[in-house]
């Protein structure tokens, strides 16, 4: 919906030399047409990526929708795609440090995957957990990416543990900020503000490329619901997954979760068929 300007602040426009009749859309609105969180819309005004006015005693952030669409077209993950897809030498597009990476995949056992790709992996054994999610983490950290990791105990021992094995002492890696052990949150709602903040701080620090491996059996060691598990899985992939140079990985215990909760969890992560679905299926 868009905001009605009233007198007070036409006049404040009028002196600013913005059109009276403009009709502007706040931070808050230009965040649901984006789809994305308020501190990523901050982020791409503050690049330079997305044009904004500034309006009011307190400068606060107006958006035309013409701006929004033009940021949408320019920065959509189907035009990333088709990008990459131009033969060599072809002119690529000028993207800012806010968005998907163009045509750069990282590869997960020997399939190639764009950046900007938010993925479900079902597993039943312990092994299973680690089977891919491991040589994931670890080429991240060779390559110098951000790696998140958010699970639960023993989940998260377990993973850490196998990723030491594979790559020793993870000290230096945790202190150069390439690797990053989250804390889940009480909710779904705390949970994405924690990962947005987190994200852009890392593009803030310098990180191109980033990777996530979030074990969802938190949300039940949360005493959380089915629901409330499916509506962050959608939020997350609405305003987050593809906002961000990043990889996610969800990881489902299938010993854990029901049926049903594994059907929305396929269901919430689209991304991974367009890759063989079977090898996200381990044992």
């Amino acid at each position: 919906m868009f905001i009605m300007m009233n007198k007070e602040h036409n006049e404040h426009m009028a002196v600013s030399g913005i059109p009276t009749d403009m009709k502007l859309l706040d931070i808050h609105e230009a965040a649901r047409f984006l789809r994305v969180s308020e501190v990523s819309v901050r982020r791409y005004t503050k690049s330079g990526a997305l044009r904004c006015l500034r309006v009011g005693g307190r400068r606060e952030r107006r958006f035309e929708r013409e701006d929004l669409e033009a940021f949408v077209g320019a920065n959509s993950p189907t035009r990333a795609l088709a990008e990459a897809s131009k033969p060599i030498g072809a002119a690529q597009p000028t993207l800012g440090p806010a968005d998907v990476a163009a045509p750069e995949f990282a590869t997960i056992e020997g399939m190639p995957v764009p950046w900007g790709r938010h993925l479900c992996q079902l597993y039943e054994t312990d092994r299973g957990r680690v089977q891919m999610t491991v040589p994931f983490l670890n080429d991240g950290l060779n390559a110098g990416d951000a790696c998140f990791l958010i699970a639960s105990e023993p989940a998260r021992a377990h993973l850490i543990e196998a990723l030491r094995r594979v790559r020793g002492d993870l000290g230096p890696d945790i202190e150069a900020g390439c690797l990053r052990v989250i804390d889940h949150a009480q909710n779904g709602s705390a949970m994405l503000a924690a990962l947005d903040e987190a994200f852009g701080a890392a593009m803030e620090e310098g990180f191109g490329k980033l990777r996530l491996v979030g074990d969802m059996a938190w949300f039940l060691d949360q005493g959380l619901s089915g629901d409330e598990l499916v509506n962050f899985e959608t939020r997350y992939d609405r305003q987050i997954g593809h906002s961000y140079p990043i990889i996610s990985l969800c990881l489902y215990d299938a010993r854990r979760f029901s049926g049903i909760e594994i059907l929305h969890a396929l269901k919430s992560h689209a991304d991974t068929f367009d890759l063989p679905l079977s090898r996200f299926l381990l044992r």
